[in-house]
């Protein structure tokens, strides 16, 4: 039952830290066993990062040269 749980939950996109604490399973084993489960991030968390640019006056400045940025 654990494991149904587990894998569901992992589909629907919740997050790890919290699916930890409600089955005493292990972030790392979670991460091991199940998270082929859990749905891409990668496209998602790329066009946040895209559309932050779009809404700003320029392109996101690495933090190393933010200094040099007038």
């Amino acid at each position: 039952m654990k494991d149904t749980f587990v894998s569901l939950a992992l589909m629907a996109g919740v997050n790890g830290h919290w699916l930890e604490e409600q089955t005493g399973v292990r972030l790392e084993t979670l991460k091991r066993h199940y998270w082929k489960w859990r749905p891409s991030e990668m496209p998602g968390q790329l066009e946040l990062v895209r559309a932050f640019e779009r809404r700003a006056d320029r392109a996101l400045v690495p933090p190393q040269e933010a200094s040099l940025v007038p």
